[in-house]
């Protein structure tokens, strides 16, 4: 015979929820991303167009160094607040990543069209830094949307 452990009063179930809320905002408080970060994502993500300015061996060597050191930042960032994120499941999050992506993509636009319509090399320069600055914006928006969520929790 089985026996069930009496059921919550709605007191008792309101005070658990309430409990599960206050540790998630508390953790999401304690968990805030530095500035550190976002500058060494900005610089890791225009660096992908300053690659191209590098003869084509070296060029082919690094092609995947600024994503692949991008995640590894992620990863040790994570490993040491002690929080995994994924922010794609909060729906408020995902329109700024879907436009730093596309507008990184765009951007790198303007290094290629530079490069190969205008034989102007220096448009990688030109693209990197607008890369650099397009990266700290959306950071910037998506830092403040995640704080939103978190006042909104309280």
């Amino acid at each position: 015979m089985e026996s069930h452990p009496p059921a919550l009063t709605v007191e008792q179930a309101r005070a658990a929820l309430a409990g599960i809320d206050d540790v998630r905002v508390a953790t999401a408080r304690a968990t805030r991303t530095p500035r550190w970060f976002w500058l060494a994502t900005a610089l890791l993500v225009s660096s992908a167009a300053l690659i191209q300015l590098l003869p084509p061996t070296p060029r082919i060597a690094l092609a995947f160094a600024p994503g692949l050191c991008t995640v590894l930042l992620v990863r040790v960032h994570q490993r040491r607040v002690g929080v995994r994120l994924n922010a794609w499941r909060l729906r408020r999050m995902r329109l700024p990543i879907v436009v730093l992506v596309v507008g990184t993509v765009l951007l790198m636009g303007v290094g290629v069209t530079g490069d190969r319509g205008f034989d102007a090399r220096w448009t990688w320069a030109l693209s990197a830094a607008l890369m650099a600055g397009w990266t700290l914006a959306c950071t910037t928006w998506i830092e403040r949307r995640w704080e939103s969520a978190v006042r909104s929790a309280a």
